[in-house]
């Protein structure tokens, strides 16, 4: 899938980071924070999102009915190569999310154990 925009690590980044800001600005509506803006933004990013999945999926099933239907069948002698790319590619569609998205929920861990409370620091009065 080498070539297409959003096939990366940047296009898994980019769907893992659409997927956060839905959830935190739902986390707002609940605060009563959100704003129509920025749903607005989201809608459009989700939309870009399945614009970019529908592509990949075109692909996928392209390549997959030129496999089966124009390439020669694989001889019985290499038949195990086939057999072993169908049973390793869900795994290698699967594992950058998880490994991104581990990343992430890390990052914002870090984030939040590091930070201080804005009420501790105060300043000190000469």
């Amino acid at each position: 899938m080498a070539g297409l925009p959003g096939t990366g690590l940047g296009g898994i980044f980019y769907a893992l980071l659409i997927v956060w800001m839905a959830v935190r600005e739902i986390w707002l509506l609940v605060r009563k924070r959100s704003s129509q803006e920025r749903w607005r933004a989201i809608a459009t990013f989700w939309l870009i999102l399945a614009v970019i999945v529908a592509v990949l999926a075109g692909e996928f099933w392209f390549i997959q009915y030129a496999l089966q239907n124009w390439i020669s069948p694989v001889e019985a002698q290499n038949a195990y190569i086939y057999q072993y790319l169908q049973a390793v590619t869900p795994t290698l569609i699967v594992t950058p999310f998880l490994i991104l998205g581990t990343m992430l929920m890390l990052l914002h861990l870090a984030t939040w154990l590091l930070t201080p409370p804005i009420d501790s620091v105060t300043p000190s009065s000469s």
